[in-house]
């Protein structure tokens, strides 16, 4: 069972983090790794937005919501995922190849 305050703290952390990049839902189960510990995943369901995404609105996310949940008592790690809109553009990748893209 997950703590109602551990789910609370976990969308928190991510509605400040995604809410103004198209968040649509979060999700939050109980469940075992490749290595059978017990994890929480969470998976973020964000819409299509008009301007491509900075890369580093996801990044920290997960020792930031570690961090809380720990301090809430909670031992399990989260697994974060995010499921961004199949056509969203992210600033400084090449949607062709998945690169980042460098100035000449």
């Amino acid at each position: 069972m997950i703590k109602p305050k551990v789910k609370k703290e976990i969308e928190r952390i991510v509605r400040a983090r995604m809410g103004r990049y198209g968040l649509r839902d979060i999700k939050i189960q109980e469940g075992k790794d490749q290595d059978s510990d017990d994890v929480l995943f969470v998976e973020v369901e964000d819409d299509l937005v008009d301007s491509p995404l900075p890369p580093s609105v996801s990044y920290g996310l997960i020792a930031e919501v570690r961090d809380a949940i720990e301090s809430l008592g909670e031992v399990r790690f989260p697994h974060v995922r995010h499921k961004f809109h199949e056509k969203q553009q992210v600033a400084g990748v090449d949607p062709f190849c998945g690169t980042t893209m460098r100035p000449f």
